[in-house]
C-alpha cells in the first residue's frame, strides 16, 4: 500500500490547504463563496398562510 503525500482531511492543521494545494481553482471559488456568505446577509421570503386548495 502506498502512503499518501498528504495528510487525511481529518488530520490537516487546516483541512482547505490540501485542497489548496491539489485544486486551486476549485480552493478560490469556495473561498469566494465563504467570503460572500459572512458579508452579506441574504433573506428568504416565505408565507406564513395557504391557500385552500393546499389544505
Amino acid at each position: 500500500m502506498s502512503k499518501s503525500p498528504l495528510l487525511p482531511w481529518e488530520q490537516a492543521p487546516d483541512p482547505r490547504a490540501i485542497l489548496k494545494q491539489t485544486d486551486p481553482a476549485i480552493y478560490a471559488a469556495i473561498e469566494q463563496e465563504r467570503q460572500r456568505q459572512q458579508d452579506h446577509i441574504e433573506l428568504i421570503a416565505s408565507e406564513n398562510y395557504v391557500s385552500p386548495s393546499v389544505l
